[in-house]
């Protein structure tokens, strides 16, 4: 039996002292249980009216070899033994799976760092499960190589090879490992709104969707979807990865060098040895109280406009660094690898782009029942898993008890569709300032525009009262919220397209 090997790491995973487990939460009561951890995670079918796969969250964490907890700083890689004959797609010997399919180890270590959260892991993996194998037009060894090619703009090299692995178990053409230049043509047309998404979403229009749905090798709207749905999903993913810090071994010594080795204006506006951080929560909980407490006053549409505006622009001065060093085993899934994030603030005004008013097409209405008529299954469980990041507390903040932290999780996600060109005409941005420290903002941006430039030092060093799980659950937040955004540009744009 075929195996082969990944040594992963985390951040939030790498400050182990004595327990070798992995400090995980078991219940929305009591984020700081134990729990073990499995090596795999298994997946159950529905019935075959609806072909969806539905997943035992419950059996995600039974057993498993000796794991990490917290504590300490040197890092800690976890040693994952992947057995390729029970990867995505494979049906041959398969146990206790009516149609053969098992979600297993390839993704291991990012499910453990997912479960400080088991209510949201559950809808999470329902959902990525039923993306790469439920009911669907594409096959799924293409499903994976759209992955590949979506994980590959953000240079994330371990989605890329767990996907990569995946296919091949799907029966993929080995040859397409070899980059586009091997894949059929049809694949390769994804190529420019792949990237657009990926940096620069609010470019997308109508006029790509015509080109890949008329004429010689086309999609239909159907399988459109599905693959702007793959694309903005491994796009958001890669976010998460690389907010936590999970990644291969090699990648984790080289990135702690770059991290010990960087100027703090390389890195971000953060203080390591300030001591101005341990009043951070207190500040937000003195901020939070006070807003609550104001009387809200009738504002105009064009002050809130401007105030959108002033986030913006601020935005702008919170540079983050490009990658140096491109991954050359990447780039063959990579055209036009130059093409980067710019600042919607600082978008081409010739283009005549204006922000994207949520009101106009938001995914509670025109999003997700656009979707219902092409994929109800995969709509619902999109919006399961947006109301679960959304809603999702503990009712705490760092150890601080019966905390109300709505209008702050409220800040950060307005923040990320803020930096995606996104405006709610119903929402207040001065209350992003009165909220988000400089470093959270930085933090958030680097995680939702260039992950692949965040390194070590940037997760230590920002809300360093925060429990991991907290940390987390801002990664979350930066999933689900750039995920949302990314899917609201392309049914944007393909229903200008249908009328």
């Amino acid at each position: 039996m075929m195996e082969a090997k990944l040594k992963v790491s985390c951040w939030c995973c790498e400050k182990c002292v004595s327990s070798r487990r992995h400090k995980v939460c078991q219940s929305g009561d009591d984020p700081e249980v134990f729990l073990p951890l499995s090596s795999t995670i298994e997946s159950e079918s529905n019935s075959e009216s609806t072909g969806s796969i539905k997943t035992d969250s419950s059996r995600i964490l039974s057993q498993t070899s000796p794991q990490c907890g917290f504590g300490r700083s040197d890092g800690y890689n976890l040693d994952m033994s992947i057995n390729t004959s029970l990867l995505v797609g494979n049906k041959k010997g398969l146990k206790g799976s009516s149609d053969g399919f098992y979600d297993v180890s390839p993704l291991d270590h990012l499910y453990q760092v997912l479960n400080y959260h088991p209510k949201y892991i559950t809808v999470f993996l329902d959902t990525h499960n039923f993306l790469l194998r439920g009911i669907g037009p594409i096959p799924y060894d293409q499903r994976c190589y759209i992955g590949i090619m979506a994980a590959a703009r953000h240079q994330c090299s371990y989605l890329v090879k767990s996907l990569a692995a995946s296919f091949l178990a799907c029966g993929g053409d080995e040859r397409w490992l070899g980059g586009l230049e091997h894949i059929p043509q049809k694949l390769r047309n994804l190529c420019e709104v792949n990237r657009i998404l990926a940096h620069r979403p609010w470019l997308l229009s109508k006029h790509h969707i015509k080109i890949l749905n008329q004429g010689t090798d086309t999609w239909s709207i159907s399988e459109l979807t599905h693959a702007l749905v793959l694309m903005a999903h491994f796009h958001s993913l890669a976010s998460f990865v690389f907010a936590c810090g999970i990644r291969l071994e090699a990648e984790q010594k080289q990135n702690l060098c770059r991290s010990s080795s960087g100027s703090t204006s390389d890195q971000g506006p953060f203080n390591i040895s300030g001591s101005d951080s341990d009043a951070e929560i207190d500040r937000i909980l003195e901020r939070m109280k006070i807003l609550s407490t104001e009387t809200e006053n009738e504002v105009s549409q064009e002050e809130l406009r401007k105030r959108f505006d002033k986030i913006e622009s601020q935005a702008t001065k919170l540079m983050t660094k490009k990658k140096e060093t491109k991954s050359l085993d990447l780039l063959q899934f990579v055209e036009d690898p130059e093409f980067l994030f710019i600042d919607f603030a600082n978008r081409d005004p010739d283009l005549g782009i204006t922000p994207f008013d949520v009101r106009e097409f938001a995914w509670e209405d025109s999003g997700s029942g656009f979707m219902n008529w092409l994929n109800w299954d995969m709509t619902n469980l999109l919006d399961s898993k947006f109301t679960e990041a959304q809603e999702m507390t503990y009712y705490k903040m760092g150890h601080k008890q019966n905390v109300d932290t709505f209008t702050f999780r409220r800040a950060i996600w307005n923040y990320i569709h803020c930096l995606l060109g996104m405006f709610h005409d119903d929402y207040n941005y001065e209350e992003i300032d009165h909220l988000l420290e400089n470093n959270l903002k930085w933090y958030i941006k680097a995680a939702t525009c260039t992950p692949e430039t965040i390194v070590y030092k940037n997760y230590c060093s920002f809300m360093k009262e925060f429990l991991d799980s907290e940390k987390v659950h801002i990664g979350i937040m930066v999933l689900e919220a750039r995920l949302q955004a990314e899917l609201l540009y392309s049914l944007r744009a393909i229903a200008r397209h249908m009328t």
